[in-house]
């Protein structure tokens, strides 16, 4: 078992900002080729002052939401949106409760704010895998660092359990260590309301760093540094993206919700 800032550890019973157990993320492009400075600079004051806040004390349970600005895109094309919003939830009633009004035909209206016509990419709810705690950007770390990855279809229970136990153990771990990542987390799909084709990845992987880390990982690190060679299906994994966002705002209840 490693730390807890770095790791699998004892699961906490107790939902806080800290140990938030589902995400709700909303990944958003916008026309930025149809937008002057000005405009941007509207839609960020505005998502980050009136919609954000709104989102997180609207829907019960939600602990806090934190926006972010995609500043590497995955090398190998346009695989994910410009901007991000991550919603911390206290539990899976808080996942339900959200995903039944976002199905309701009198759905609960937000306050009018400037959006531009952005268009949501990505909307998928998420859920903390066994043994991961701590929060995401704790202490204020301006970096995050996304991978979506899928094993073959044709895994087994047997070869899925090799496969989380590598990624968990060994691999991740690794990570943050060559790379000074103040931790990696582990999240699975709970449910996908939008994402584009070929889907949305069965696991999401969230490291958080600060400007020493994005050096670090920019000057390249030795090639046997991070395990890379598992179990079969590690070994057979698509990973479906990889992108390094720059925080923008967040915002969180001053109390805890009466779900957690």
């Amino acid at each position: 078992m490693v730390d807890a800032d770095r790791g699998p550890a004892a699961a906490s019973s107790t939902a806080t900002v800290d140990e938030a157990s589902f995400l709700l993320v909303v990944g958003e492009d916008l026309p930025v080729s149809e937008l002057d400075a000005d405009d941007l600079a509207a839609f960020n004051d505005s998502y980050s002052q009136v919609h954000l806040p709104d989102v997180v004390n609207l829907h019960e349970g939600f602990l806090r939401g934190t926006r972010y600005q995609l500043v590497e895109p995955d090398p190998r094309g346009d695989l994910g949106p410009g901007w991000l919003t991550v919603y911390e939830l206290s539990g899976e009633d808080a996942v339900a409760g959200y995903l039944g009004l976002a199905a309701a035909a009198d759905r609960p209206r937000y306050q009018p704010w400037n959006h531009h016509e952005s268009r949501v990419r990505w909307h998928v709810a998420w859920r903390r895998r066994p043994g991961y705690r701590g929060a995401i950007g704790r202490l204020g770390r301006p970096y995050l660092y996304l991978i979506g990855m899928d094993v073959p279809p044709e895994t087994d229970d047997g070869e899925l359990a090799a496969f989380n136990a590598f990624y968990d153990q060994v691999h991740l771990p690794e990570v943050v260590r060559a790379l000074g990542y103040e931790r990696g987390l582990r999240f699975e799909r709970l449910c996908s309301l939008a994402h584009p084709g070929p889907g949305c990845p069965r696991f999401m992987a969230v490291y958080d760093g600060d400007e020493q880390v994005i050096r670090r990982a920019a000057e390249g690190i030795p090639a046997d540094a991070i395990p890379m060679d598992g179990p079969q299906a590690w070994n057979s994994r698509r990973t479906q993206w990889r992108l390094l966002y720059r925080r923008i705002a967040s915002y969180a209840r001053s109390a805890p919700s009466s779900s957690c």
